[in-house]
């Protein structure tokens, strides 16, 4: 109460009812509702307020009661990576609680927007499909198992295990997030000289062209979304991290030898001129100024762009 937002804006520009059905204006929108661990993993649940669980249970559901009936709106997904390896299946009695949350929040989302359908996004965790299995039986409510991976060769592996799921689980997989490093860096050690490089972008582009298709000509792929993430220079108190996002040695399996977060994206993000690195990004009433210079992508971006055209 008090803190009711409505998209209803954003829908309508994505559905443009004005326009024939084929129109290429038109567009669906999975709708993303991230509830807290607070209510999937059952140490954090047992200690948490009634309050608090009424809190989150009703976001979720006037959420999903608010953009129901909106024609842009395909679905929704309850969770983002509130997953693990003791709440999934390596203890039974959080495991059990873990799966029962996902199936009565999976169940909201169907009571509330019969026709939608309901999913989540966990992380690719192959221990998921192979030791998860009978938890995952008795999710009906769930449509789709969201997957976020980062596979650079095949997903071969993801679709075999979620392949051989038993009947009751076998359902359509959606790669919630999928992106491929596009490290910007000139410098590695100088965060200021971030720009867009040809020669970066291409080896990204060149695993889009590998990767996208092989999950669209996938029975069990209903989807893909292709993850724009580009805050690495201010998102970690120890920024400029120049290698991972938790530290230590150079990747060199990804574009320019390193997993920046700044990569994962059609775009190149540079602080705004004058700005350190550490500046916040919103000041008082507005965003801090001057505004981020944002540099497309372009070979990456049109080799993602074309490859969506063709294979959808």
């Amino acid at each position: 109460n008090g803190h009711y937002f409505t998209h209803k804006n954003f829908l309508d520009l994505a559905w443009d009812k004005s326009a024939p059905p084929e129109a290429k204006m038109r567009r669906s929108v999975l709708v993303g509702i991230p509830l807290p661990a607070t209510m999937f993993w059952k140490t954090q649940y047992d200690q948490a307020s009634q309050v608090e669980i009424d809190y989150w249970t009703n976001v979720l559901r006037e959420t999903v009661r608010s953009v129901a009936d909106h024609p842009a709106v395909m679905g929704f997904t309850i969770q983002n990576e509130q997953d693990g390896a003791d709440v999934c299946y390596n203890n039974p009695e959080w495991a059990t609680f873990w799966w029962g949350q996902v199936e009565k929040m999976a169940a909201i989302v169907k009571e509330e927007a019969p026709g939608k359908l309901a999913g989540m996004a966990t992380h690719d965790d192959p221990n998921i499909p192979l030791k998860a299995s009978s938890y995952m039986e008795n999710c009906p409510s769930i449509d789709f198992w969201g997957v976020n991976t980062y596979q650079t060769e095949t997903f071969e592996s993801i679709f075999k295990d979620y392949g051989s799921l038993p009947p009751k689980a076998l359902k359509p997989v959606l790669f919630t997030e999928w992106g491929m490093p596009a490290t910007s860096h000139r410098d590695p050690n100088n965060p200021g000289t971030i720009y867009a490089d040809d020669q970066t972008c291409s080896k990204a582009a060149q695993v889009a062209q590998k990767m996208l298709p092989q999950a669209f000509a996938h029975p069990l792929c209903i989807g893909l979304y292709y993850f724009e993430y580009c805050d690495e220079l201010w998102n970690q108190p120890e920024a400029p991290n120049i290698y991972t996002w938790w530290g230590g040695p150079p990747a060199p399996g990804f574009p320019n030898g390193y997993w920046d977060n700044d990569g994962f994206g059609l775009v190149s993000v540079q602080r705004g001129q004058g700005l350190p690195n550490d500046a916040p990004i919103w000041a008082n009433t507005g965003p801090k100024f001057p505004i981020d210079v944002h540099t497309n992508r372009n070979n990456l971006f049109s080799t993602v762009a074309n490859v969506f055209k063709t294979t959808t």
